[in-house]
């Protein structure tokens, strides 16, 4: 028997998961009552990469809205290939300073 046969039963792998969510935040406003929320977490078994809207609540929780995009990890490279033209175009059309250099945080 060869490295290749697939004659046997597949083997299956168990998926990644996240114990706990991963996020990082940008205030909306100058008040801070709205973020964006950028974030990798498990759902279903699955690692999904979501960016969400989140509010302050009155006792000054912050709370999810339901404006927002979840997707899947794989897919991850194709939003930041978006971002990354919006922000080239931006640039292009002076709306931002051409030496503006993302946070490397």
């Amino acid at each position: 028997m060869n490295d290749c046969d697939q004659s046997g039963p597949a083997v299956k792998t168990k998926p990644a998961v996240l114990i706990e969510p991963i996020e990082w935040r940008l205030w909306k406003d100058r008040l801070r009552r709205e973020a964006i929320t950028v974030s990798l977490s498990t759902y279903q078994d699955r690692v999904v990469a979501g960016i969400r809207i989140f509010t302050t609540s009155q006792d000054g929780k912050m709370l999810p809205t339901t404006k927002g995009v979840t997707v899947a990890v794989a897919r991850l490279p194709e939003l930041a290939t978006a971002v990354n033209r919006a922000l080239k175009k931006a640039r292009e059309l002076g709306l931002l300073p051409a030496g503006d250099s993302e946070d490397a945080s």
